[in-house]
């Protein structure tokens, strides 16, 4: 009989698993993580309302291996999950595994210490696609040809192509915990696309980044994946680049990472149209697509001129089907192209290219013009108080 592992109060590495009726392939993934060669670990399980025998199987483990803790919640879909997780870790690093997915059994150990020995806020390990004992070789989570010379790095070191060196998905890394925590990073509660943020916002805002060449998970393919049931959800993706760029904004690292972010918004884009199953969902994506890129010409270049762009390109590009993504696409080139006009402390609003309103900040207050077709009518003078 098996001695149970204890429970280390301060253990290297946290794992969280979100569950959702995997009953099918649970045990595979919990054995590859609880055999792992790095025993000092923690194992978070959080049940995300599972309707099948899963629970019962966490339990089981639980019972067996007091490294194991089990989380319960109504169904709020796997970033959700993966907060609870987070919101209750120890390790100083932390890793993420979904459920139907299996770990190499040293691949905690050989991140861990890579991460350790370069000092790094994140390590990024290599995987291949798993289909009924069928291995498929994938070498995409990794491009080598967009990494520096050497193999510890600053995310600034590739700016201009951060976000297409590795994949947004959470399994194939190690994250400092305290970097997590220092930026307050969660993942959205979305049925997909879930992680984008907090992965892609992870990687723009480490200090340190280092990678291993070494395969060590096995990405599942099934029929029952989440990847199946995109459809119903067309939206998701758009509110994960929403929520990065406001991000990027917030931290003000936008203007770092602008190019690599419109790269990853024509990419991520594409790949989900070319997901979706029906033509409807597919209308969908595109729909949302403008929706998106809409509001990031009205961030950046004012209501007015942001939409008079918008318009200008969708006038010369916008019909039905494909073509709908071609001018969003050419839209956000242009954008990322000309950038933004700075104005100081003035701010112009015009309809149809004639002023209606002029505002300018001065050191000792604020003036406001009001324009009629064009023509000044109301000057308006505010001085601050002293």
């Amino acid at each position: 009989m098996k001695r149970k592992q204890k429970k280390s109060e301060n253990p290297k590495v946290s794992v969280i698993v979100p569950v959702y009726n995997v009953e099918k392939y649970l045990r595979e993934c919990l054995d590859s993580i609880v055999n792992q060669t790095l025993k000092d670990i923690e194992i978070i399980c959080v049940d995300d309302g599972s309707t099948d025998s899963s629970p019962e199987i966490l339990k089981e483990y639980a019972a067996k291996d007091k490294r194991i803790t089990v989380l319960e919640q109504v169904n709020k879909y796997a970033g959700a999950a993966r907060n609870a997780g987070i919101a209750i870790a120890k390790g100083e690093y932390l890793s993420f595994l979904d459920s139907d997915d299996i770990f190499a059994l040293d691949m905690l150990e050989k991140l861990y210490n890579k991460a350790v020995e370069e000092n790094a806020d994140c390590c990024v390990c290599r995987f291949q696609r798993y289909n009924n004992g069928e291995i498929l070789p994938a070498t995409y989570n990794i491009r080598e040809d967009y990494l520096p010379s050497q193999q510890c790095f600053s995310p600034r070191d590739i700016a201009e192509n951060i976000f297409q060196t590795f994949v947004g998905w959470p399994w194939d890394k190690l994250y400092k915990r305290s970097t997590v925590e220092k930026y307050a990073l969660k993942f959205q509660a979305l049925h997909h696309s879930n992680d984008t943020y907090f992965v892609l916002m992870f990687l723009a805002l480490s200090d340190r980044i280092t990678y291993i060449s070494d395969v060590l998970v096995n990405y599942r393919i099934h029929g029952s994946s989440l990847a199946h049931t995109k459809d119903a959800y067309a939206n998701c993706f758009a509110l994960a680049l929403k929520q990065l760029y406001k991000g990027l904004k917030e931290h003000h690292i936008f203007e770092i990472y602008k190019n690599s972010f419109r790269k990853y918004v024509t990419h991520f884009a594409k790949w989900h149209i070319s997901t979706m199953n029906s033509p409807k969902a597919k209308k969908a994506v595109q729909k949302y697509l403008n929706n998106l890129v809409k509001y990031i010409c009205v961030q950046e270049y004012g209501v007015w001129k942001g939409y008079k762009k918008y318009l200008q390109l969708k006038n010369d590009y916008c019909c039905l089907g494909e073509r709908t993504l071609r001018y969003s696409i050419k839209l956000f080139f242009c954008w990322c192209l000309y950038g933004w006009e700075q104005y100081g402390g003035r701010k112009v609003w015009k309809i149809f290219g004639l002023p209606i309103f002029k505002r300018r900040i001065y050191a000792n207050g604020i003036t406001r013009k009001y324009y009629i077709l064009g023509l000044p009518v109301m000057k308006v003078s505010r001085k601050n108080k002293r």
